[in-house]
């Protein structure tokens, strides 16, 4: 897989069942290696699922600053920007440094209100 990540290579990923199609929002998990989200994601994402209009992407992995590269290869790759984004940081789970992260990332995925007029 290591491989896979680093040359574009594919790795064979299938799902139980489909998104449902009423979904309005998936949250989607899948670490991060080499600074890409990892090969089965990448597999997944290359099948063109049918995403609705509101993703939110979680991500884990263990060296600082890789999220960016990451966040920026599953736009690309899947057309879409999360609404929200959440990169946990192996150091910061072990620590438990990661509850404002949440909260921010929860925050992120209540649809915004528009204004009453």
């Amino acid at each position: 897989l290591c491989f896979a990540t680093l040359t574009g290579g594919r790795t064979p990923v299938s799902l139980d069942r489909p998104l449902p199609p009423d979904c309005d929002l998936a949250i989607l998990a899948a670490p991060v290696w080499a600074g890409r989200v990892a090969q089965p994601m990448r597999s997944w994402l290359a099948t063109g699922p049918a995403l609705p209009a509101r993703v939110a992407l979680v991500m884990t992995g263990g060296a600082p600053g890789r999220n960016n590269m990451a966040l920026a290869d599953f736009a690309r790759r899947a057309g879409i920007t999360p609404v929200a984004q959440l990169y946990l940081r192996e150091g910061a789970l072990r620590d438990g440094q990661v509850a404002e992260a949440i909260s921010t990332f929860c925050a992120g995925l209540v649809p915004a209100q528009a204004p009453p007029a």
